[in-house]
């Protein structure tokens, strides 16, 4: 529940302290999934990693969507770490297993951020789009608005980074 409330750091000093109690319980497999988003999202990544490490298999056997999650921070896990080659691998296995719609966008969105670091400018385009198209309702717009404009800019076409930058402006005002 602090974690619905946005109370960070009491829910994972509470997640943590369950864990110290039991690790192996169904209910505790999700807490293990939900304090590796924490840590996650607070940049700490070994810690994420190895919670994600211990959780993937049992999510692989009893729940595809969340084992689809648990790629997806990894993949990202690895690209914040500077693990492109290692990053790409587990989002091309997320698209293997992910049908289409907005799992598969997911490991197309992750693609493109490893795209972008490599300067094929082209190819970033292209992953943002398909994932745009993929889920009309991205979490994450601004963000391939900006990778799309961004790499249009680098290619030399600063009339469609315009067109991109102007788009990503008016979506961020309130």
């Amino acid at each position: 529940s602090y974690m619905a409330l946005g109370q960070d750091q009491p829910a994972i000093e509470n997640l943590e302290q369950s864990l110290r109690i039991d690790r192996n319980s169904v209910k505790q497999q999700y807490a293990i999934f939900n304090l590796a988003k924490l840590y996650f999202k607070h940049q700490k990544y070994p810690q994420a990693e190895e919670l994600l490490n211990e959780v993937e298999g049992y999510f692989f056997q009893n729940n595809r969507d969340y084992w689809l999650s648990v790629l997806y921070m990894k993949g990202f896990v690895k690209y914040y770490q500077d693990q492109l080659d290692e990053a790409e691998k587990i989002f091309e296995e997320l698209l293997e297993h992910a049908g289409e719609g907005k799992q598969r966008a997911t490991g197309l969105f992750g693609l493109a951020f490893i795209a972008f670091d490599r300067k094929d400018y082209l190819k970033t385009i292209n992953l943002c789009e398909a994932t745009a198209k993929l889920d009309e309702n991205f979490f994450d717009k601004e963000t391939l608005g900006f990778l799309t404009a961004v790499s249009f800019h680098r290619l030399g076409r600063n009339d469609v980074f315009e067109k991109y930058y102007q788009q990503t402006l008016n979506k961020l005002r309130f």
